[in-house]
């Protein structure tokens, strides 16, 4: 329920924005598109998510239905397939790992070390950031030599070297014990962020003032990366306060 108002949110209230502020005129279909963010709305992540979502009930009995043995091999298969079309650029299903087939892939991989607790996933914390440091050298290595020899793209999310460098940095950072109600609180509101710059009346903004800043200096850059950042973060207070505001009013009711 928060995720789909979240969703609902930022795509309705960035559409009223810009009418109000002139840079789009009111169209009652495109209100009616953001109302469908969902499904109407060029947003990947939400798309995969929620598909993620409904189907996890799914992935999770088929994983309790089979042994360790079974899952990994699947695992393997799965991720070797999906890196197979990569490699040829025939990845119209997966995207480049920005498609909820690839999310399953992943629910799976995350499912597998936690019931687990395979050898290789259960280093020492400086030597998760060591295996990561590695990978990470591996596929800048792999965007260098894209360059010259044609091989899977280095940022896919489907790239074996991105899905293994991302297990270890979120188990390095899972075995850090961190009691920060500011940290907290950023992490709540942080998907905001990219429901704010992502948005189909945002993105072509927030892509010119890059430009624009790049050619500056890269620093302006970071500084206006940064701002953003906080500012979505403060923005968000307020659809958290309306999303437990209505909470409370349907408890009630």
């Amino acid at each position: 329920m928060n995720f789909l108002y979240q969703c609902l949110f930022y795509s309705v209230g960035i559409y009223v924005v810009v009418c109000l502020l002139g840079g789009q005129d009111f169209e009652f279909k495109h209100l009616v598109q953001s109302l469908f963010c969902v499904t109407l709305s060029g947003l990947w992540f939400v798309k995969a998510y929620l598909g993620l979502l409904l189907f996890s009930p799914v992935l999770n009995a088929f994983i309790q239905k089979v042994d360790e043995k079974e899952l990994r091999m699947f695992i393997l298969m799965f991720t070797l397939f999906q890196s197979y079309f990569e490699f040829w650029g025939l990845n119209a299903e997966f995207q480049r790992g920005y498609s909820f087939v690839s999310f399953l892939n992943l629910y799976c991989i995350g499912r597998y070390i936690y019931l687990y607790r395979p050898r290789i996933f259960s280093l020492p914390k400086h030597r998760d950031l060591v295996v990561w440091l590695f990978f990470v050298s591996l596929i800048v290595l792999n965007a260098l030599c894209n360059y010259k020899i044609p091989f899977i793209s280095a940022f896919s999310y489907n790239n074996p070297l991105v899905i293994i460098a991302s297990i270890y940095f979120f188990l390095f950072f899972s075995k850090i014990s961190l009691d920060s109600t500011l940290i907290n609180r950023l992490a709540l509101s942080a998907f905001s962020v990219y429901l704010i710059h992502s948005n189909a009346y945002i993105i072509h903004y927030f892509k010119a003032v890059n430009l624009y800043l790049y050619d500056k200096s890269v620093l302006l850059v970071l500084l206006f990366l940064v701002l953003l950042f906080f500012s979505s973060i403060i923005v968000d207070q307020v659809r958290l306060y309306s999303f437990h505001w209505l909470k409370r009013r349907m408890t009630k009711g």
